[in-house]
């Protein structure tokens, strides 16, 4: 396993994220980026460092200790992917380059060390859409009346009637 120390030293002068100098320190981020920060100060246990992409270092600490990682943004587009596509929008965009971190592994056990920690992206809101951490607990998301109305069946047979999955049209 790797040794994160040296990785960790490079976070000693960060900015320490929190309820009261989220705006100040993130009021030139993107939108999605802001919303989600948002989120994640209320994380509950452990403590995410983040590199964004433009060299900024921060660090989020949650209420009580618990696994620590290191998030590198690579672009922006890991928010806005993560609030429209949940975790398959996250993972969809670690595989295309947009964020990276020296332990996945830790990353992952951050934000599924405590339910509450797991589901602080129930805050966040994009429009009508709210991302929610579901699939990390194997429950399918409900689609959303628009995603419904543009959306057809998956057929794998002759009779439409018998899908049990929905693809966008």
């Amino acid at each position: 396993m790797r040794n994160l120390e040296a990785d960790f030293a490079a976070f000693a002068g960060a900015v320490e994220l929190s309820s009261e100098n989220l705006a100040t320190a993130v009021r030139d981020f993107p939108l999605k980026a802001r919303m989600v920060l948002g989120a994640l100060v209320h994380l509950q246990v452990g403590t995410l460092m983040l590199a964004t992409p433009d060299g900024r270092r921060l660090v989020i600490k949650g209420a009580r200790a618990g696994p620590s990682a290191i998030l590198n943004l690579n672009n922006w587009n890991l928010p806005q992917r993560a609030i429209s596509g949940g975790t398959i929008g996250a993972a969809e965009s670690y595989i295309d380059g947009d964020w990276d971190s020296p332990d996945v592994g830790a990353f992952l056990e951050l934000f599924l060390a405590t339910p509450k920690s797991a589901g602080i992206f129930r805050t966040v809101r994009a429009g009508s859409f709210a991302f929610s951490t579901s699939s990390c607990t194997g429950a399918m998301p409900t689609p959303t009346p628009a995603r419904a109305a543009t959306s057809r069946p998956i057929t794998t047979s002759a009779t439409p009637s018998t899908a049990n999955g929905w693809i966008r049209a």
